[in-house]
């Protein structure tokens, strides 16, 4: 039978075994459908189901987007910001014989420094929502975590002053630098990678004023030795810049209505003129 069945494969015109193929992967192509994406910094992986009804969400492959396994959440991600914190009483506990980093990754109602034509505040409530994203404790935001909020040896919180990290340290060489480094005052400042779900502008006395109303997402809490991260992102630029054309905009419509309001003005006189002299002339004929 085997033999009768590779025989007749073999007989098979090679067009028509092409054109089978090229069925079946077609076939192959409606049972596929993206169910969910994992992404990490080396890879992304695309899971697929084989029945359409077992997609939960529609994905545009033309956006980057992250997915929450347990809610099925998609949050479109824009780039990453981050930003830095002067942060005086940044500290190393010892709690039952851990050590503990804690400090503040960002502080509320603060004005930052110039970040390329605007300063910036982060309201309170901004991290509503983003505590129990998956967070890491980093060095200037790079290599590999000392903390990190999935094994709760990173724990956020939010109070009056601002989003708090209390990180517990690993006994690793990098670890004990660190804290060596925090304890003697050589870094002092928090800084924290974000990206930005709603923002806000205004103008002060000349000065471009952005507010941080929401985070869509928080990537990682670090200890950092140089400010420059203080450097705005390419979505706040271009937020800045939209809101600038719509001022803009804005402007320019204001400007119109006032040049209408004033031809209407002109009119009006004009008319007013005109029937004062039609009534002298009428009076003198009289």
């Amino acid at each position: 039978m085997e033999n009768r069945a590779l025989s007749d494969i073999n007989t098979k015109p090679t067009q028509e075994i092409e054109e089978e193929e090229n069925r079946n992967i077609m076939e192959n192509k409606e049972l596929r459908h993206i169910q969910k994406i994992e992404e990490n910094e080396e890879s992304i992986i695309i899971y697929y189901a084989k029945n359409k009804e077992d997609v939960d969400v529609v994905i545009d492959m033309d956006e980057e987007v992250t997915i929450e396994e347990d809610s099925q959440e998609i949050r479109t991600i824009t780039n990453k910001e981050v930003r830095t914190f002067n942060v005086s009483d940044i500290e190393v506990r010892n709690d039952d014989g851990k050590n503990v980093v804690v400090g503040y990754g960002a502080v509320f109602n603060s004005e930052s420094n110039d970040l390329g034509g605007f300063v910036e505040y982060i309201a309170p409530g901004a991290f509503d929502g983003r505590l129990e994203d998956d967070v890491r404790f980093l060095i200037n935001h790079d290599g590999l975590p000392l903390a990190r909020t999935t094994n709760n040896t990173l724990r956020l919180s939010v109070d009056e002053t601002g989003l708090k990290y209390e990180a517990d340290m690993p006994d690793t060489t990098l670890a004990n630098d660190l804290m060596t480094l925090l304890r003697n005052g050589t870094i002092s400042q928090s800084s924290f990678a974000f990206t930005v779900e709603d923002d806000s502008w205004r103008n002060e006395d000349g000065k471009n004023i952005r507010t941080i109303n929401k985070v869509s997402r928080l990537y990682d809490v670090s200890s950092v030795t140089y400010p420059a991260y203080n450097e705005a992102g390419s979505f706040a630029l271009r937020s800045l810049e939209t809101w600038q054309e719509e001022q803009e905009k804005n402007k320019l419509e204001v400007n119109l209505e006032k040049e209408l309001l004033e031809n209407k003005k002109e009119e009006l006189d004009l008319h007013k003129r005109n029937l004062a002299e039609l009534r002298l002339k009428i009076k003198s004929n009289n």
